[in-house]
């Protein structure tokens, strides 16, 4: 059955009260950008609706949290609904779990353009162009903790291009569920497509990124049915700032100048790379074997991170948050003999990386006894607690590099 073709955007996610992660020391105008890039990129959204002139945007829940934003971030979105109303685009919102209906305010007059589905039952909604029925929508605004049922999202039963809108992960292995084409869904960061009863369903993703959980970028995406009716999907990013985090290889033979050049090179391609868009970044320098002296010296890493920092500039939009050299060899453990508080450190950091479970390597991080031992209630403990497994492994092996080289310089004293 041949259609008419359309086009339509379809993001998600947009969590306008969840400003990206950054760290203390981060320039003035990126600090800002950082609070503010939420917004930005859910502008770049509707921007991206009005430069395809498409036929109506699909958002698919966890737009805001009212309570949070408090009312910019429902004047913001109503500013960018009556900007699609102008030009004639209708809006078809199915809230999730952030921006469920007892969240929103009722205090603002959301633009007739703007279908929000209900949060009693998956609504049936028939889009037409020129007086020509187009596809039929079915979307559901579902409470928080409401099982999802595909057979509750029915095709149209005259065959027009069907699409299902909700906020959620669908389950694959229920017998009804067949007949819609597009499966436009929410709640995941990251940008996702896979097949659901051999239709497209597709996750955009946040259109904007919060840290370096959330790497590369982020965005919308559009999508064009052609008059076969088979869907094509198109990503445009729409993020302000992007997170990366990767790793240099280096060996016994890597000097420091060889690593600090390897840096320029890696920040000049992340600029390049991202059009123009500022990164926070991490750079890893890494080895399988051991680490050259001239990389174990103490303060090597804080010049590598000063240089890094000075490379920042407006032509040159790449923000280091933090340089590590590490080693994937194993530990070389001192003479058992030896006593010192470096040998002792090498002892403890074998032990954690040879731990047979994650539990019982993270017992060996757990310090509040000794943060109370400090005195004043253990204040302390969260400060010497290293929770997250990937940054305890790359403080560990940091750490493990300079306890060499110190250790050697014991030796030589």
């Amino acid at each position: 059955m041949s259609q008419r073709p359309f086009k339509f955007v379809h993001a998600a996610d947009f969590h306008l009260e969840l400003p990206g992660e950054g760290c203390p020391d981060v320039p003035e105008t990126l600090a800002e950008l950082l609070i503010e890039c939420p917004y930005r990129a859910a502008e770049q959204v509707f921007d991206t609706a009005i430069a395809d002139e498409v036929d109506f945007v699909v958002l698919s829940g966890n737009l805001l949290d009212v309570d949070l934003t408090g009312p910019r971030g429902m004047i913001f979105l109503i500013e960018q609904f009556e900007r699609l109303r102008q030009r004639r685009i209708d809006v078809y919102w199915a809230a999730g779990e952030v921006d469920a209906a007892e969240r929103r305010s009722a205090s603002f007059r959301i633009p007739d353009n703007v279908r929000i589905f209900s949060s009693l039952r998956p609504e049936e909604i028939t889009v037409s162009r020129d007086g020509l029925k187009l596809l039929q929508i079915t979307g559901w605004s579902r409470p928080p903790g409401e099982r999802i049922r595909t057979g509750d999202f029915r095709p149209d039963p005259g065959g027009l291009f069907s699409i299902a809108v909700v906020a959620g992960d669908v389950p694959t292995d229920e017998p009804v569920g067949r007949g819609i084409h597009y499966w436009a869904l929410g709640g995941e960061p990251q940008r996702r497509t896979t097949s659901l009863f051999g239709a497209m369903a597709h996750w955009p993703g946040s259109p904007q990124g919060r840290s370096f959980d959330d790497p590369g970028a982020h965005g919308c995406t559009v999508v064009q049915v052609d008059s076969l009716g088979i869907a094509r999907d198109r990503f445009v990013p729409c993020d302000a700032v992007r997170w990366q985090s990767q790793t240099l290889p280096i060996d016994s033979t890597t000097s420091l100048d060889a690593v600090r050049t390897s840096l320029d090179e890696a920040i000049r391609t992340a600029s390049v790379t991202n059009g123009g868009v500022e990164v926070l970044a991490r750079w890893r320098a890494a080895t399988a074997g051991r680490v050259s002296p001239s990389l174990r010296r103490a303060g090597v890493i804080s010049d590598l991170l000063r240089s890094c920092r000075h490379a920042y500039r407006p032509q040159m939009k790449v923000w280091t948050e933090h340089v590590s050299v590490e080693t994937e060899a194993s530990i070389d453990l001192p003479d058992p003999n030896r006593e010192s508080v470096l040998a002792d450190f090498l002892r403890f950091a074998d032990r954690h990386e040879t731990a047979p479970t994650t539990d019982e390597a993270d017992q060996l991080f757990d310090f509040s006894q000794a943060a109370k031992l400090l005195g004043e209630g253990g204040r302390w403990a969260e400060t010497l607690r290293v929770n997250d497994v990937g940054d305890r492994r790359r403080v560990l092996r940091e750490a493990v590099v300079l306890a060499h080289d110190l250790l050697a310089e014991e030796t030589e004293l």
